[in-house]
């Protein structure tokens, strides 16, 4: 396994080392959660490993919103989006970043006009409305739909969502509790309002 092969070992040393590939091995049963350092790279791959073998093997975004596997239980799940910087608001010190679905503001000034980050948005702060508030303190709220969800314990369920109003943007998770879920009548293909509180840079900008 993967605590006790060295080729195996000596593989993910090799590939850490390298300055533009990031790498994460686990086991589905002791979990690893990738390190917020392999979450600046421009390419990270993980690799789910299983009595020897390999469970599965992807890039790091898909696998950490795989309601499937143990990284979108974990307390501080999260999905990483692609974006692109297209404005800053020098009065508030805001930058606005296109990403595939809406729009994201993010304080600080991230780059120039086309100048790429990547987001890491955990589900803790990702809430769930059915329509847009009049007024709010949060100034991301873009339209999404509920891809599917998994009932964590007797309280909580993660919810997989897609940005856009037809559901085909960017992934994002959502940590909400199951007396929300039934509350609101959420369910998979459903309309809603993603309330995203915050979202941190995952890596360094680079030029357009």
């Amino acid at each position: 396994n993967i605590e006790t092969s060295p080729q195996i070992r000596q593989i993910a040393e090799h590939l850490r080392r390298q300055p533009t590939c990031g790498f994460e091995a686990c086991h589905p049963r002791r979990p690893v959660t990738p390190s917020p350092s392999a979450a600046r790279y421009e390419k990270c791959g993980l690799v789910v490993m299983e009595s020897g073998q390999v469970a599965r093997a992807g890039q790091m975004e898909d696998l950490l919103i795989d309601l499937n596997l143990p990284f979108a239980r974990r307390s501080r799940a999260g999905s990483v989006i692609e974006a692109r910087v297209v404005g800053f608001d020098g009065a508030y010190g805001l930058s606005e970043l296109a990403v595939p679905g809406g729009t994201l503001v993010v304080p600080g000034r991230l780059g120039g006009p086309g100048a790429t980050q990547r987001l890491r948005v955990l589900a803790v702060d990702v809430s769930l409305i059915l329509s847009p508030p009049a007024q709010s303190s949060i100034l991301n709220v873009l339209p999404a739909r509920i891809e599917k969800a998994v009932q964590l314990d007797e309280a909580q369920t993660t919810v997989l969502l897609r940005l856009g109003a037809d559901g085909q943007g960017a992934p994002l998770l959502s940590r909400i509790t199951r007396k929300s879920w039934e509350m609101l009548g959420l369910a998979p293909g459903a309309p809603v309002f993603a309330q995203i509180k915050s979202a941190a840079i995952a890596n360094r900008t680079r030029p357009g």
